[in-house]
């Protein structure tokens, strides 16, 4: 399906299963046609940070998802639409169900290298519980 939004859009957009409409993923991006290019590359190559997505994508194919835009907006009246669109419709393939998650990137902030680098380290000095491994494992694994 054709895509009729510019370039430049920002808004709230959804990725359904055209075999199980009920299954869908809901977003918000700063530019939305970038944001397709993203979702269909990282799902053609089998590098999707969403599991449960990928999975679905692998099972059933690329002609079985469309992106679809909902809603044309600026970026920030974008997080609170999607927020809404997250507690109301609960979609089956969103991970996470606060909108807020992964924001500066989402909406366009470029980060220095030195800032880049200083957040890296303190990541990898990070000690994790076992409980809170054993939660990014069911989460990886679509559980």
């Amino acid at each position: 399906m054709t895509t009729n939004f510019s370039t430049m859009s920002s808004g709230v957009y959804q990725i359904v299963n055209l075999i199980d409409p009920a299954k869908f993923y809901i977003g918000s991006a700063v530019n939305l046609r970038k944001r397709r290019s993203h979702h269909w590359s990282s799902l053609r190559h089998g590098r999707h940070s969403n599991n449960h997505l990928q999975h679905a994508w692998d099972l059933y194919g690329s002609d079985a998802f469309d992106f679809e835009p909902l809603i044309i907006c600026g970026p920030e009246e974008a997080v609170v639409i999607e927020q809404g669109l997250l507690d109301k419709l609960h979609p089956h393939y969103n991970i996470s169900k606060d909108a807020q998650v992964g924001l500066p990137s989402a909406l366009g902030l470029k980060r220095s290298k030195e800032t880049r680098q200083r957040m890296s380290g303190v990541r990898k000095g990070m000690k994790l519980s076992d409980e809170h491994r054993r939660n990014i494992s069911r989460a990886k694994r679509g559980g």
